[in-house]
This record gives C-alpha cells, structure tokens and sequence, in this order.
C-alpha cells in the first residue's frame, strides 16, 4: 500500500486511501477513525497459493480479507505486506496485486548456507521479522497472519501476549493443528477459507 492508509467502514460503503474526518472524496463519505482498530496484514503468498485449490481468483485481488476486516467492526489497514519467493515475483497474480492493489511485495530470496543455493526460500524468515517489527514498534491493533504454516504460531502467540488481537486466515488444507490449540487457549481467531 501507499504511505496513506486504507479505511473500511462497517457500512461497506466507505473504502478510501485518506481517513481525514467528514470529507467527500467522489460521492463517498470518509470517517475520521480514531482510536479505532488499525491492522497490518501479512501474506505468505505461497502457502496462500498452495491452500486455495479452487479459488485462485483471491490471490488476484485480496479483496476477501477486506471483507474479513469488514466483519469485525471496520478500520483502517495500515500495513500489508505480501511475502512472495523470489522465483514467484513474475506471476501475474503477483504482478497485479502490486500494480492493481497496491499491496507491498516483499520478494525473498532462496536460502544461501555454505556457498550453495537451497532449494527453500526466506519467506517465513521475512514475514517474522516485519511482523515482530510492527508488533513492538507500531501503533496496530490487529495482526492478521495470512498462512496456516506451523512456523508462524509461535509469532501469532507473541501478538497476542503483546495485547495485539491476532486474525489467521488459512485453507482448510493448510491449516497448522498447532494453530487450533492456540485457539483454543488464547483470544486468536481462526478463519479458514
């Protein structure tokens, strides 16, 4: 995204790049949020990718994490971060959440130990240390994990004992087992899609 943030109001109607309190902005009425839920988004795109068997039209758009945002009462997104494989940066997909959407990928490099390249990539590595910056250095309210993968659950728990509210999106197939203990045990919300 662009250094303005996006608002979502809960009536669906307003969406816009500026939240400056009472402005009409092309017939749509922008609200000032204050002290309201502001989230940052994080995408492991590929374990997006490999979860979404027969919908591949939501790694097109991301537009259903909006729709995720607008279920629990609105706010603005002031982070969204997609972690993408180096060697995946030239799907369309990809391609178009960043031109379309203006999402910011992040493009991880293969894993480097010893002199040779493995076949892994840096992803989790990637998406952990952003998200541990803006859990610590950040105002946001809410994290939202877009992955299922197992190596993120420790990362979701430390958000929420930060007193963050944790959202992980996942598909059904991808879903960590490690994360439905959380779950249970902790105030972290599961949304399988």
């Amino acid at each position: 995204m662009d250094t303005a943030s996006t608002l979502i109001s809960v009536d669906g109607n307003t969406e816009s790049k500026s939240p400056l309190a009472h402005q009409e902005e092309g017939g749509l009425k922008v609200e000032k949020q204050s002290k309201g839920r502001d989230y940052a988004i994080l995408v492991d795109y590929r374990n997006l990718r490999l979860s979404l068997t027969e919908d591949q039209t939501k790694l097109k758009d991301l537009h259903f994490v909006k729709e995720l945002i607008l279920k629990r009462g609105g706010g603005v997104i002031s982070f969204c971060f997609v972690f993408v494989p180096h060697h995946e940066m030239a799907r369309v997909p990809v391609q178009q959440i960043s031109n379309i959407y203006n999402y910011d990928i992040v493009s991880c490099p293969q894993t480097v130990g010893r002199g040779t390249v493995k076949d892994s990539d840096t992803v989790d590595a990637h998406l952990e240390r952003m998200a541990r910056r803006l859990i610590q250095k950040t105002s946001v309210t809410d994290i939202v994990i877009i992955s299922g993968d197992a190596d993120f659950y420790r990362l979701a728990d430390e958000a929420w004992c930060s007193g963050k509210r944790v959202l992980v999106v996942a598909g059904k197939e991808a879903l960590s087992v490690r994360f439905k203990e959380l779950e249970g045990l902790t105030g972290i919300t599961i949304e399988e899609i």
